[in-house]
């Protein structure tokens, strides 16, 4: 007969046998919905049902966890539960590991420079510390950057800790995210870099979209260019705080990149400048998309005619950021102008393949691109598309 400290140190929790063959074979928690369960849903396999299960279920209160992880939606703490190896009373091993990778590995890949390599090590985790959110979103890309050098015994595993942290971040910004700005801004802002790192750095299917989302801008793209709005009230607190390092060294960039003549980038985009004024007849919208190859202009003369420069996000992705808002309009009906200047920005996005995240993306834009685009201009990208040797294009015309 068991005494009274051997009734207390046993753990009860809820356990269901009818789940999915998939979910059990990768030994993570079903949600047993049917015909399709999320998780099958989500990397695109067949989803099935062993016929004949039961369900025993039994339940008594477990202990509450401490610290941010009190905080996870449910989707992290079910597959967290799965996690065999945990210290009592605290994380799980996995979850430990997954921080460890972030300050010894993960943190130094997004950036070329030292100081912001230090802000995203040091700096970022002790926002995440007090805002589970960022939390969750370093987690989250972490688990990535291990599925890109783990075994392959193990890359199931951090998949599903990736997308689970990521989901775990979206829950808690999505419905908040106005009032998240005005009281939380940086970290808002974290979060949206670190979604744009887990969002172009996951595994892609054939049917994904990156740039051209079936019900609006993507979710990566959309908070990357909702931080327009904290910026412009906050750029010189911002410019002092936390994330200082990466704004400084943004800022840098900018000033040399804005101060470069645009004439000597003009080479490469004259080709696009002559399908705006054949193919766009109103003034308004010639206007709009002018501006947005000027910006594109810059980066091209800044980039391409000095090969010693290093290209970095805080070169090449802030044309995302500036480009007018109409034009990510534009983009999203698939208007060919719009098509076919983002297909230019694709060859400076190729200048970013040294980074794991980034690698082969121009090439992922540009099939999408291509694909939206109608037959009759296809034409007009294949100077982007032999620029980034993106070798479909002769196959596809």
């Amino acid at each position: 007969m068991l005494g009274a400290s051997s009734m207390q140190g046993r753990r009860y929790h809820r356990k269901s046998r009818n789940g999915c063959m998939q979910c059990k074979k990768r030994k993570v928690k079903c949600d047993e919905r049917k015909p399709k369960c999320q998780k099958c849903e989500v990397y695109g396999v067949p989803c099935t049902y062993a016929t004949g299960d039961s369900t025993k279920t039994t339940s008594s209160p477990e202990p509450s966890s401490e610290g941010w992880a009190q905080k996870a939606p449910e989707g992290v703490s079910e597959i967290e539960s799965d996690c065999r190896s945990t210290i009592p009373g605290s994380l799980p091993l996995f979850t430990l590991e997954l921080l460890h990778h972030w300050t010894t590995e993960t943190s130094q890949t997004l950036s070329a420079e030292p100081e912001v390599q230090l802000m995203w090590r040091e700096q970022a985790p002790k926002v995440g510390f007090t805002t589970p959110f960022v939390m969750h979103s370093i987690l989250a890309v972490a688990a990535l950057h291990l599925y890109r050098l783990c075994p392959v015994h193990r890359k199931q595993e951090c998949l599903d800790q990736a997308h689970a942290h990521h989901m775990a971040a979206m829950q808690a910004v999505a419905p908040n995210i106005s009032n998240l700005m005005e009281e939380q801004g940086a970290a808002v802002i974290l979060f949206s870099w670190l979604t744009c790192v887990y969002s172009c750095g996951r595994p892609h299917t054939q049917n994904d979209t990156l740039i051209l989302g079936e019900s609006g801008t993507p979710e990566w793209l959309t908070f990357l260019r909702g931080n327009k709005v904290v910026l412009e009230s906050s750029r010189d607190m911002f410019r002092r705080g936390v994330l200082a390092p990466v704004f400084n060294n943004g800022a840098r960039h900018s000033y040399v990149r804005r101060n470069t003549p645009a004439i000597g980038g003009e080479q490469y985009v004259w080709r696009v400048r002559d399908f705006i004024m054949e193919h766009v007849s109103d003034s308004a919208d010639r206007e709009m998309y002018i501006e947005a190859v000027d910006s594109l202009s810059q980066s091209y003369a800044f980039l391409m005619t000095d090969v010693s420069r290093a290209a970095d996000t805080t070169v090449v992705m802030p044309w995302l950021f500036e480009a007018p808002d109409q034009f990510m309009d534009c983009l999203q009906r698939r208007s060919p102008p719009a098509l076919i200047i983002f297909a230019y920005f694709c060859v400076l996005v190729k200048k970013l393949d040294w980074m794991w995240w980034l690698e082969g993306l121009s090439d992922k834009f540009m099939a999408e691109i291509f694909n939206a685009l109608h037959p009759e201009y296809q034409e007009w990208l294949r100077w982007p598309s032999e620029a980034i040797g993106w070798t479909c294009f002769d196959v596809l015309v």
